[in-house]
């Protein structure tokens, strides 16, 4: 998650194997029965945790196209293991994105993210925690009402299951959101939680689109419990989170080029990727043409999500520098879209490839 300037979330799994691993599931296993009961009995009060003081959000415009960059590497003729094709929702449109992740180590108990989610506005959040304490203890994704008043909103959500290995828990959290629907959510007593139980470094990551219908509402990440803000909390609100490209081939020009996952210079010290942005890639090729998508990582292991042509694929996780064929598909007489997006728990710019063939 972060760049080579600070910690990373792959430094944490080094770590993890170098450190006191018989320890840490000892203490785990002693009391995680006793910290799950606690927590399930907490989700269900009514009264929200008592207000924090609450680190106001940066908030960046942004609409820029990234600079393409041509690959270096000779693109490989298959991947290693297939790609998952599924069906997919449509990419919801979202004014503003909210990204949550510092600090990412979850150290200590208290609110990790806080912020105000306008009154019938969609809001994107992206999260991505690791739990770096011994013990196991439950970390929650709240969106608040007025107390005691009913609530209703609209959500489209992709949460994962926590694991230890962050690329895996993030693309299946970008996975689980592409591919989710829009439900509406109600409840009487003002609140709407997502409990999650995290053990001592199992990570926590997870997209959402949150429209609240007639009210302004809160949204609070917090670990263990709410009673303080913890040091360092902030969250980056960016607005406009989206990115156009477009790609023509042609006979005489066969190849096109795109680069996902670096942010514009203006937003670099509030955001260290483009996690949570949506990319739309529109790809104009000689009808009757096959048209191949190829990605190579470029920071580090990754992998790639996305809607192309209106079916979700996934890629296996893949080394840096290496090749791989995302998808292919026959050119007809309207462009052909790839709609994709960074996920947490990796390193990026990744690269891609659209070729004729």
């Amino acid at each position: 998650m972060r760049n080579r300037k600070g910690l990373s979330v792959r430094q944490f799994s080094r770590e993890l194997y170098h450190g006191d691993v018989v320890r840490h599931i000892a203490i785990a296993l002693g009391i995680g029965g006793l910290l799950l009961g606690l927590a399930t009995a907490g989700w269900g009060e009514r009264v929200p945790p008592p207000q924090a003081k609450v680190v106001k959000p940066t908030t960046i415009e942004t609409g820029k196209a990234e600079p393409l960059a041509k690959p270096t590497t000779k693109p490989v003729a298959k991947p290693k293991q297939p790609v998952t094709v599924t069906t997919a929702n449509p990419v919801l449109t979202v004014e503003r994105l909210l990204f949550c992740n510092r600090p990412e180590r979850l150290a200590e108990p208290g609110i990790y993210a806080e912020a105000t989610l306008p009154a019938d506005q969609w809001t994107r959040v992206f999260f991505h925690y690791r739990n770096t304490t011994t013990s196991t203890a439950p970390f929650v994704v709240a969106v608040l009402g007025s107390q005691g008043e009913p609530l209703s909103v609209e959500i489209r959500k992709g949460i994962a299951e926590p694991t230890s290995d962050p690329p895996t828990v993030g693309q299946q959290a970008m996975g689980r959101y592409l591919q989710a629907p829009t439900q509406t959510l109600r409840n009487t007593q003002g609140f709407v939680r997502f409990p999650l139980l995290l053990k001592s470094w199992a990570v926590a990551s997870g997209v959402l689109t949150v429209r609240p219908i007639g009210q302004d509402v809160r949204l609070r990440i917090y670990f263990k419990n709410a009673g303080k803000t913890v040091s360092g909390m902030q969250v980056a609100e960016i607005k406009v989170p989206v990115r156009e490209i477009e790609i023509e081939l042609t006979e005489k020009d066969g190849q096109g080029f795109a680069r996902i996952g670096i942010p514009a210079p203006e937003l670099r010290k509030q955001i260290d990727g483009t996690y949570g942005f949506i990319y739309t890639i529109r790809v104009r090729a000689p009808e009757g043409k096959t048209v191949r998508v190829l990605f190579s990582p470029r920071g580090g292991q990754a992998g790639l999500v996305g809607v192309w042509n209106g079916k979700y694929q996934q890629s296996p996780i893949v080394p840096a520098t290496t090749w791989a064929i995302f998808g292919e598909k026959v050119a007809g007489k309207e462009e052909m879209v790839l709609w994709t997006s960074p996920f947490g728990g990796v390193f990026y710019p990744v690269e891609l490839a659209f070729r004729l063939m």
